[in-house]
Formats: C-alpha cells, structure tokens, sequence
C-alpha cells in the first residue's frame, strides 16, 4: 500500500477509518511476515497522527508477533511514541525488553526467539 492510499484511507474523512484501523491492527498486520507492510503502516500511522493506535499497533507486532519481536528500530518507535502519547506504558515495555535481554544473556533464549 502506498502512502497516498494511506493517507486518504486513513483521513479523518473517511468514514470507514475506524473499521480499516481495526482490522489492520486485528488481522492485517499481526499475520503478516513482511517488514515492508508493517513498515508502511507505521509510518501511516505515524503520519496520520494517530498515536494510541500506533502504540495498540506496535504492541501486537513488536510485542505479540515474533516475525517482528527482534525489530529493534520498532521496539524505539515503541518506547518514543509511549512516552508521548502513553507514559504510563513505558516502563512495562522497558522491563519486557530488560527480561528478554537477560534471558538471551543468560543463554535461556537464543537471539532468534527474540
């Protein structure tokens, strides 16, 4: 998808914004293996101002899809876009990450698992 879809997809005019957010969030992307898809949608999002939902969005790709997990330019977006629009967020995703680093240290996951 192409930013100038994005953008009109994802208008404030549009009256089926809502419903195309949804499933992007609830299907779309969660089942995608493509970086270049997620990477389209974050900056849409990104671009679209919609910081809640770029943080619901990145929760389920970075957090609950390992095809994504280990992105860690996602996991930044992440954290900046948390402690923006969602600061009470921010220390449960640091401490998520601080768990999986330690882990991977300590040898109980490989960087793979990530």
């Amino acid at each position: 998808m192409d930013g100038d879809l994005w953008e009109k997809v994802l208008s404030p005019d549009n009256v089926y914004r809502r419903q195309l957010i949804d499933q992007v969030m609830s299907t779309a992307l969660p089942e995608s293996k493509s970086s270049e898809q997620a990477s389209a949608a974050v900056k849409a999002f990104t671009t679209a101002d919609l910081p809640h939902e770029l943080i619901e969005l990145l929760e389920k790709i970075v957090l609950q899809s390992y095809a994504f997990s280990g992105k860690f330019n996602l996991q930044n977006m992440l954290i900046r876009t948390a402690i923006k629009a969602g600061p009470s967020r921010v220390m449960d995703y640091i401490n998520r990450y601080l768990g999986l680093l330690l882990l991977f240290f300590s040898g109980q996951i490989l960087l793979e698992d990530i």
